[in-house]
């Protein structure tokens, strides 16, 4: 956030019965920014506008019906955003998917409702964020939860008071109508390799299988996200507007009494085309992972060398704009089950189970020596003190690999799929505005598999479930190793 040292108010002839200056200004109605606007209209003495560049997605059923989480794709709300050749990839391009619709990303994920190990806020504070405790997160998570213990669980025993909340916004139940192949087999298959069953992984602690939560109303199973949760119950609050189809162009700069760059508001171009401004104290940008940087760069802050390419004249020299960019890489491993195996598919929403494993336990005792030697010295693009929390991680036993289970009906029958990911990767890339012009994408370069160590252990994780399959009483009903 970027706060204004004083207040402009300048009333414009746009499509709207407010002014146009307000407390506050966001910048993009997703995820985090619509839960903003949602809190802060709470102060009926705060006014908040939030500009979004993707449409109200009301009515779309793609977004409301998890089932159909999948068909958003590369459709109007959809930024797809393609990434440049991987050069670790094979020259793979990859499609980024993230949401252009109030709701942000909430609006076509998977909807899976996880959270930290505690030890990782630990070390979120050794690199500065100070006050970022498990303690002071999991106030907000239970406040902005409405949590229903599943009423058939795979696993018994959450402690709802603790760690979870009953009175917030956002829905939180399991998947529906499972399967009983994971009571039956893969349950028990967990158990004979002597892993973890955890019947809560949102409790600060997640090593192990655990039932999957996900963000869903449990009367119907239909999506909770930022915009059913935070904005539309509110919408007629006085005290906030929401612009749609409205894409940011820059933040709006004055001179306070020091000579420093201070937000005075945004400009944006409207649904019609037309390029409007709006002002406020305070501009927030929360444009999501990949075009928050493109917003600033636009605006001028940022590397001066990138700023320069651009022909953009630095406000803020920023040269940490758009670096470090870190994604997770996951592979779907498939295996066939035997047509005899009496297994049915049930009609479930999403995985129902999901494993979340140290890397001592996807390793064997050799493999971890040899992970230990190639992390002897860290990857390019890697801070120095990040490269040593990793390290840390791995030695601490938090988790490496997370494995998402599922059932699937294929051409060729039923099988069982793990979505397997490398939790926390090494590779380090960047995004960056590539053009003056802000209707242009964003160039992205996660720089995926850069690292040997990232390459090499998701490796060795798809070769761990071939470990689980061949584990009974599951190894009986497979067909296909």
């Amino acid at each position: 956030m970027i706060s204004r040292a004083f207040a402009t108010t300048i009333l414009l002839c746009a499509s709207s019965v407010f002014a146009q200056s307000y407390d506050y200004v966001i910048v993009g109605g997703g995820t985090a920014g619509l839960t903003l606007a949602g809190r802060l209209t709470e102060n009926t003495n705060l006014t908040i506008v939030v500009l979004e560049a993707g449409g109200d997605g009301i009515g779309n059923e793609n977004i409301t019906d998890l089932r159909n989480r999948y068909l958003p794709y590369g459709t109007e709300i959809d930024w797809a955003i393609n990434t440049l050749p991987q050069a670790s990839a094979g020259g793979r391009v990859y499609t980024h998917r993230q949401g252009k619709v109030l709701g942000g990303s909430s609006a076509m994920n998977g909807a899976v409702q996880i959270r930290p190990d505690t030890r990782e806020f630990e070390t979120y504070q050794s690199l500065g964020a100070t006050g970022w405790t498990w303690e002071t997160f999991l106030m907000y998570f239970k406040k902005s939860e409405n949590f229903t213990a599943d009423t058939d669980p795979l696993v018994t025993g959450i402690d709802t008071e603790s760690y979870h909340g009953t009175s917030g916004p956002v829905d939180v139940s399991f998947a529906n109508n499972i399967s009983s192949f994971f009571s039956e087999y893969a349950i028990p298959a967990v158990e004979n390799m002597n892993q973890e069953i955890n019947a809560d992984n949102c409790d600060g602690s997640p090593i192990g299988a655990a039932p999957q939560q996900i963000s869903v109303y449990p009367d119907t199973y239909n999506r909770s996200y930022s915009a059913n949760a935070y904005y539309f119950p509110v919408q007629d609050r006085t005290n906030l507007v929401v612009y749609t189809d409205s894409l940011v162009s820059k933040i709006l700069w004055a001179d306070d009494q020091d000579g420093l760059a201070v937000a005075s508001g945004v400009e944006y171009i409207s649904s019609n085309g037309s390029t409007l401004q709006v002002y406020g104290d305070n501009v927030i940008v929360s444009a999501g992972t990949l075009n928050t940087p493109k917003v600033l760069e636009l605006s001028g802050v940022g590397d001066p060398s990138i700023l320069s390419d651009l022909g953009i004249d630095v406000k803020v020299n920023s040269t940490g704009v758009g670096k470090n960019l870190q994604n997770q890489l996951g592979v779907n491993v498939i295996y066939k089950l035997k047509e005899d195996s009496g297994v049915t598919l049930g009609s479930e929403t999403q995985a129902p189970l999901i494993s979340l494993l140290p890397l001592q336990t996807v390793l064997s005792e050799e493999d971890q020596a040899v992970s230990d030697t190639m992390l002897q010295e860290k990857n390019e693009g890697i801070s120095q003190a990040q490269f040593e929390a990793m390290k840390g991680y791995i030695a601490d036993g938090l988790a490496q690999t997370e494995i998402n289970w599922s059932l699937q009906d294929e051409d060729e029958g039923l099988s069982l799929q793990f979505y397997t990911t490398d939790l926390h990767t090494f590779s380090r890339g960047y995004a960056h505005a590539n053009s003056s012009d802000p209707t242009t994408k964003v160039t992205v370069d996660p720089k995926y598999l850069s690292s040997d160590h990232d390459l090499w252990y998701l490796s060795r994780a798809i070769a761990y479930t071939r470990n689980i399959t061949s584990t009974e009483p599951l190894a009986s009903i497979i067909d296909c190793m």
